[in-house]
This record gives structure tokens, C-alpha cells and sequence, in this order.
């Protein structure tokens, strides 16, 4: 296999590798000198490797988690990632139906300086209260082992909206979220209260689209889009089984013009922080309706 450049911008494949790499790493207990040292290579070499700054060919890789002791999933993992090679679209499955524990979306987050979110009929994961996480996994077949990893995974992934430089980040949330029930009462209480809490944080914009704005700012497909320094943008996509990462021109463009039409059609940043807080006090007005099982009688 042709080996990628010694440097370039990174991509969703590159830092999806990169991530890999650094995990064997890790686990190893090597640090960046002593391995690339191990390997005769420069530590600029391996730290742009890591970063997804550089790709590496298949001998280089299997030299890399030999020395490291890397188990054979690791290996597996690795030249699965190398031998597909850029395509401009990265598909990965996630069977459980959620996409929180991708290696390629998570390392992307991480590196993004900023991230448009739109989802058309739940409030976004990286914004979900643990019991909402809960009540939507529960609502599948999955045992409840599953459901507990599940929601640990994505409880973990919302750490990047907490990191000292986090990505300036705009959720769009349509008014049909709102509206839809997930768990009782109180689950939709308290997700609405931290709504309402986190959009007053300076690097997030939380903003509501209405059903109001009719079609015009109705898609039913939610996504995101992030954008960093020295890098192209990505945009993420998800369905019940796999996920889409993509940089090419002409999916980012698509999606950069539903994103300028959902700016002009959704309540500004503040207006929507009041909504929050009115349907926090609609759910908990609705305890008096309570028949004890946290549903409506």
C-alpha cells in the first residue's frame, strides 16, 4: 500500500487511525520517545501519526503493535483502517444503534474548533440528561447491560463541551423534540431545565427551530457539521446501523445551506433559553396528572 504523505491536514480517516495508533500506545505503557525510538523513526514522525497528520503504510503499522504488544483485535482494527484508504466517505456500523462509542466521530469532536448540531426530534446526545439517554436506549430490545454501557459512553463523550478549549457549538433542536415524550414526566422536567442551563454556557448557542417556520426549516434528517483550524470540515450523519463521516466539497456544501437556513428560521439564543425553561415548567405542572407511573393517567 502507498503510504500517505509525511505531513497533511487531517481527516476523519487519518484521525480515526491516528486515534488507534495512540490507544496501542497507551495501553502499552510507551511513551512517545521510547516507542519511536523503538521503531527507528523520528518522535515528530510518530506524533504527527497520532494526530492524524500523517498516514503510515501496512509494514509500519504492524512493526507499531508488535513492538507494542498490541492485542490481535487491535491489529485487525488497524489494517482494516489502512488498507481502505482515503475515500472522501468513512462508514462505520454501530449495531446498537448508537454512534457515541465510534473511534472516528469521537477523535473528530475532539479536534473540531467548531460543530453545528441539528436533530429533528430529540434533543441532541452530547446535550442529553442521563435519564433521557436511558429512557431512548431502553426503548429498544437491547439488554440492559447494553443500556448501561450505552448510556456510560455517551455520558463520557459530552466531556468534550467540559475540555479547557472547547469547540464554539450550535445546536439547532426543532420544536418537535419538545414536544416528543422520551421517559415521564420528571426526565422531561429536568432535559429541559438543562437546556435551558446549558445555553447560557459561553461556547454553546442552543437554538429552537418552530414549527412556525413551516417547511422551509423542516429536514427530517439530523446531522453535524464540524469545522477545524487547519483542516476540511466534516459532516456526521447517523441512521438505526451505521454512521457517515464525509468531507467531500459537495456533501459539506449541501449541509452548510440547510445549516444557513436553519440560522434564519430558529429563535435566537436567548428566546430559545426562555422556552426551555417554559416547557420545564409545563412537564413539572404535569405532576398533578400524575397516575404514579410517571405517565399521564
Amino acid at each position: 500500500m502507498e503510504a500517505l504523505g509525511d505531513f497533511r491536514p487531517s481527516t476523519a480517516y487519518t484521525r480515526e487511525l491516528g486515534d488507534e495508533v495512540r490507544d496501542v500506545r497507551t495501553r502499552s505503557g510507551l511513551s512517545l520517545t521510547t516507542l519511536a525510538e523503538g521503531l527507528g523513526w523520528s518522535k515528530g514522525k510518530l506524533s504527527k501519526l497520532e494526530s492524524g497528520r500523517r498516514g503510515a503504510d501496512v509494514v509500519d503499522l504492524i512493526r507499531l503493535v508488535g513492538y507494542c504488544q498490541g492485542d490481535d483485535a487491535s491489529l485487525d482494527r488497524i489494517l482494516t483502517i489502512a488498507r481502505e484508504g482515503e475515500t472522501g466517505y468513512l462508514i462505520r456500523p454501530h449495531l446498537d444503534g448508537v454512534p457515541d462509542g465510534l473511534r472516528a466521530l469521537i477523535a473528530s469532536e475532539r479536534k473540531a474548533s467548531s460543530m453545528i448540531d441539528y436533530e429533528a426530534m430529540r434533543v441532541p446526545g452530547l446535550l442529553q440528561t442521563e435519564a433521557y439517554a436511558r429512557a431512548i436506549m431502553m426503548s429498544g430490545s437491547d439488554p440492559l447491560a447494553a443500556v448501561d454501557a450505552g448510556v456510560q459512553t455517551r455520558m463520557e463523550r459530552q466531556e468534550i463541551l467540559r475540555r479547557p478549549d472547547p469547540a464554539q457549538t450550535t445546536f439547532f433542536i426543532h420544536e418537535a423534540a419538545l414536544h416528543s415524550w422520551v421517559g415521564d414526566w420528571q426526565v422531561m422536567a429536568d432535559q429541559m431545565l438543562q437546556l435551558a442551563l446549558l445555553s447560557a454556557w459561553g461556547h454553546l448557542r442552543i437554538r429552537i427551530v418552530p414549527f412556525r417556520m413551516g417547511g422551509q426549516a423542516w429536514t427530517p434528517f439530523s446531522f453535524r457539521m464540524m469545522e477545524f483550524k487547519d483542516s476540511e470540515p466534516v459532516v456526521h450523519a447517523a441512521n438505526l446501523t451505521f454512521s457517515v463521516l464525509s468531507e467531500r466539497p459537495e456533501v459539506v456544501e449541501r449541509h452548510r445551506s440547510v445549516t444557513e437556513l436553519l440560522r434564519a428560521s430558529a429563535l435566537g439564543a436567548q428566546e430559545s433559553r426562555l422556552e426551555f425553561a417554559r416547557w420545564a415548567d409545563h412537564y413539572e405542572r404535569l405532576r398533578g396528572a400524575d397516575d404514579g407511573s410517571g405517565r399521564l393517567a
